[in-house]
């Protein structure tokens, strides 16, 4: 199973919950919106996942606030909102 994937699946196991899924967003073929900050199980998960890269962002007046983790590779994505 790819990284992010398993980043899917632990997320959803922990009762996040899926926002919407994105095809081709910028440089990535496929996006999983989450509607639920990112537990740490699935942070220390996808820190531990050598081919994903972590983002955080600050969010403006028209974007969330959100961190994500990227497959660049595969060029596929899974993005939380940031806890408050």
């Amino acid at each position: 199973m790819a990284a992010v994937e398993q980043l899917l699946k632990l997320a959803e196991s922990l009762g996040v919950r899926r926002e919407t899924v994105v095809s081709d967003w910028g440089d990535f073929k496929t996006v999983y919106w989450m509607a639920d900050p990112m537990p740490l199980e699935v942070r220390e998960l996808g820190r531990d996942l050598s081919e994903l890269e972590y983002a955080s962002y600050e969010g403006d007046p028209h974007n969330r606030a959100d961190e994500n983790f990227l497959d660049r590779d595969r060029r596929v994505a899974i993005s939380f909102p940031r806890a408050c």
